[in-house]
Order: structure tokens, then sequence, then C-alpha cells
């Protein structure tokens, strides 16, 4: 089993998310998109 230090902030949440889900498929496709408090979809 893995263990990793507390997280102390969201973009290392974001980053941690990004780099499994990469890791988990094999791939890099997988990038953070926009910053906080931007739109999350366009209209």
């Amino acid at each position: 089993m893995y263990q990793i230090p507390p997280l102390t902030n969201e973009y290392q949440f974001q980053d941690l998310i990004c780099d499994l889900f990469n890791h988990l498929h094999n791939t890099s496709s997988y990038q953070l998109f926009g910053r906080k408090g931007q739109a999350q979809k366009r209209h």
C-alpha cells in the first residue's frame, strides 16, 4: 500500500489526480484545464 503525505493545497490534489489517471491509462492525455475560479462549461 502507498502512503503520501497530506496535500497542502488544491493544486497538489489536481496534479495528483491528473498524474494518477495518466498512469492508470498509460497515457499523457489528461491535463489540467483552466484556472481557479474560471467557468467549467462554455455556453
